[in-house]
């Protein structure tokens, strides 16, 4: 085998040195032609800069100053490119030659991949990562399509797995814990207390994510600060940095993972993520905004990926209350905000679209949508700033305040949209678990109508995020409605072939129409019912023969009025369960029925295993009402106290007018 010197190593290796420096020269060009696409688009980007970064990355990287005889090549490289980016802003066309430029870029940026896998390998595992997202964002931003850089890209994700095998991960394995639905399969726990888990839902939106966890003082076990993922691969790179952060932050030492018991573990269902927001997993789809936190110095926000905007928005809330109360309680040491930049991607009018900002974690700019909508109205009155970009030109001044425009009358209130769809979807999720868990899976016929109406609410949830990101707030349509004479008892005329649901779907919304088919409308108008017929565009019309009901195709009606409601129908009913048996996983319970004296009370109590009457000891998984008026104002979550007192009035109410 030859023997070379250093020198002459260096020297067989130059000729393919310089090839590497011209492909990275290409790139760096191809790369400002991507951000200048981008500026012609979006004057401010956060892309744009983390585009120029990259570009003086690529340059130091490969010494580019030290290739030929010009030792000032990193001034020319990235003078063009900020050239490029002042061209676009300034209304100059952007052209690409896709086919020249884009395999440059590409191959460039692999080529950068790779050499950061030799050379500093799990230090880099992230931008690794990085360069192949950014190759697949600019083939999809060109319509640039290639076996090679589906290749090229899963050989830069194989050798970050290569990497990860041959790491330990921090803590041990963990079997037989379930969170949230996702199941825990790694973690490290800390002496403090609290500590970092791995865990995996492959049916989930994001199957990948990593929690902070902890044990309270009783023995139960919280998580919260959620990271989701799509890939392994970025999991466990945050996974192991969440736990080396920590570790460095608190200066604690690992422990042994707890012991958990198994039936206690399955139980374990709560949504982590926030702490005040108890919300069921399959609310997480895709058509929601998705909020990617870029950087952050609140190690909580750090890695945050694609969170629905819905939770994004209590999560800074709550992070910013924190930092308020804890730089307070620090006797005012330290930095009051911490700067976390981050970046919304969603679709609007049926375009990808990306919003990018600055919130100050400690500022009380509460929720991350109010923070975008203040942010907006604040430059666009403010003289100051107004005046600043006056002064720029008369192109800088219209271009930045039609952005502020667009942000306060477009784009807030479809985020704000987006959000109240999400809460009414959590809320049916939520109450039809809740019918569910009090019927130990299996709910009565007297909850069918009910879990319909749900349903619906549900899918019209979803129907109307897909028309919200394709035709904006005026492609929306009415919610469902709970007919009244649905609840708590069942007509005794309904018709079982038809549903307020399908009327609803139908076109026709009145929730004091009860719905029915043709052989029912004829049955009942010859029993001297007054029938309508219903019309797709929501009006109706009294059907004054048998023909007018033989020959209409659509649905038919009666009004509410024309059922007949049981007098002595209990206003109120609630499923009570033994606290200390649920929180164990035990879901058998009785219903009471309010109003209830303090003897009916003991009784059901002593019933389900509770001694006492107080409510630490029992909880209410379900709430039943006969009068749908006041069904928007109750919950599971009321004091038993004040669903018996109103109970008592409604009562009292029903006698009068008996």
């Amino acid at each position: 085998m030859p023997t070379y010197t250093v020198d002459e190593l260096v020297q067989k290796m130059e000729p393919q040195a310089q090839l590497d420096r011209a492909l990275i020269r290409r790139c760096i060009d191809g790369l400002g032609l991507y951000a200048a696409g981008i500026a012609a688009n979006e004057r401010h980007s956060k892309k744009i800069d983390e585009m120029r970064k990259l570009a003086e990355n690529l340059v130091e990287y490969w010494g580019l100053d030290d290739y030929g005889a010009n030792e000032k090549a990193s001034e020319e490289i990235l003078g063009a490119f900020d050239e490029k980016i002042r061209e676009a802003r300034s209304g100059g066309a952007v052209t690409v030659d896709v086919f020249q430029t884009a395999p440059n870029v590409i191959y460039g940026l692999h080529r950068y991949g790779m050499d950061m896998v030799v050379g500093r390998g799990r230090d880099t595992m992230g931008e690794i990562l990085d360069m192949g997202d950014l190759m697949k964002d600019i083939a999809q931003e060109w319509d640039f399509e290639s076996d090679v850089l589906d290749n090229l890209t899963a050989r830069l994700e194989a050798e970050v797995r290569e990497i990860l095998d041959g790491i330990t991960l921090p803590g041990q394995s963990v079997s037989g814990l379930i969170n949230a639905g996702y199941s825990i399969e790694q973690g490290v726990m800390f002496e403090n207390g609290s500590g970092i888990v791995l865990a995996q839902n492959p049916d989930a939106a994001s199957p990948f994510v990593t929690w902070r966890f902890g044990i309270d003082g009783e023995g139960s076990r919280w998580y919260e600060w959620g990271n989701y993922f799509s890939t392994e691969s970025r999991a466990k790179i945050d996974y192991i940095n969440r736990s080396k952060d920590y570790m460095m932050q608190y200066s604690v030492k690992k422990v042994p993972f707890p012991t958990i018991d198994k039936e206690i573990a399955a139980e374990i269902q709560s949504f982590p993520m926030p702490k005040s927001c108890n919300v069921p997993v399959k609310v997480l789809t895709e058509s929601q905004p998705m909020v990617t936190v870029t950087y952050s110095e609140h190690s909580q926000l750090r890695g945050v990926t694609k969170m629905p905007l819905y939770l994004a928005n209590t999560l800074f809330f709550e992070a910013d209350e924190k930092q308020q109360v804890d730089f307070i309680q620090s006797g005012h040491t330290g930095s009051p905000y911490l700067k976390t930049d981050f970046r919304i991607d969603y679709t609007i009018n049926g375009r990808s679209e990306s919003y990018s900002g600055q919130y100050d974690v400690g500022s009380g700019d509460q929720t991350l949508t109010e923070h975008i909508l203040d942010h907006a109205e604040y430059y666009r009155n403010k003289e100051e700033h107004q005046q600043y970009l006056a002064d720029k030109g008369a192109d800088e001044l219209e271009s930045a305040n039609a952005r502020y425009d667009f942000v306060i009358n477009e784009l807030a209130p479809f985020f704000d949209k987006h959000c109240d769809i999400s809460k009414d979807e959590a809320a049916a999720l939520s109450e039809a678990m809740g019918i569910y868990d009090a019927a130990a899976g299996n709910p009565s016929e007297a909850d069918t109508p009910r879990i319909a109406y749900l349903d619906s609410v549900v899918e019209h949830c979803r129907q109307s995020r897909a028309a919200l990101n394709n035709t904006g707030l005026d492609g929306l349509t009415e919610p469902p409605r709970f007919v009244a004479a649905a609840i708590g008892y069942k007509p005794a005329l309904s018709d079982p072939s038809v549903t307020p649901t399908d009327m609803y779907a139908y076109g026709y919304g009145w929730e004091g129409m009860i719905p029915l088919g043709k052989d029912r409308a004829l049955e009942l108008f010859d029993r001297g019912f007054e029938v309508f017929r219903l019309y797709e565009d929501g009006t109706e019309g009294v059907a004054k023969d048998r023909t007018d009901i033989t020959e209409y195709d659509g649905l038919f009606g009666v009004e509410d009025s024309a059922w007949v409601k049981p007098k002595h129908e209990p206003p109120i009913e609630v499923f009570i369960l033994n606290r200390e048996k649920y929180d164990k996983g035990e879901t058998s319970g009785k219903w009471l029925t309010l109003p209830a004296d303090i003897s009916t009370l003991y009784d059901l109590l002593l019933h389900i295993g509770v001694d006492s009457p107080s409510e630490t000891a029992f909880t209410i998984t379900a709430v039943r009402v006969s009068d749908n008026h006041i069904r928007d104002y109750i919950s599971k979550h009321d004091s038993l106290d004040e669903l018996n007192l109103l109970a008592s009035h409604l009562s009292d109410l029903e006698d009068f007018r008996a």
